[in-house]
């Protein structure tokens, strides 16, 4: 069971992140509430993205990706697998 501490902690931050009311479902479990995805880490990982898209890059994907090549974020391994990712979503090659 964790120390009281750590409760207040993990409640400080989960009203940090108080966007993620919608991202989170709650029960109580005695004294303390047991928090849940509602969604896949998948699922919000491409909902912040697109966000980012949208605030960053002028809602350009385009820009996103060549942004994180020039930068050299992204390995030539990544573009590789993603250019397949891509082309097999599409159908062809």
């Amino acid at each position: 069971m964790p120390s009281q501490k750590e409760c207040a902690i993990a409640r400080y931050d989960l009203r940090l992140l108080g966007g993620l009311k919608i991202c989170l479902r709650h029960e109580e479990k005695g004294r303390a509430y047991v928090y849940r995805a509602v969604e896949s880490a998948r699922s919000l990982a491409a909902r912040a993205v697109r966000q980012i898209i949208d605030s960053f890059c002028r809602g350009s994907v385009k820009e996103l990706v060549s942004g994180m090549a020039e930068a050299k974020i992204l390995s030539k391994g990544e573009m590789d697998t993603l250019e397949e990712f891509v082309r097999s979503r599409k159908g062809g090659k």
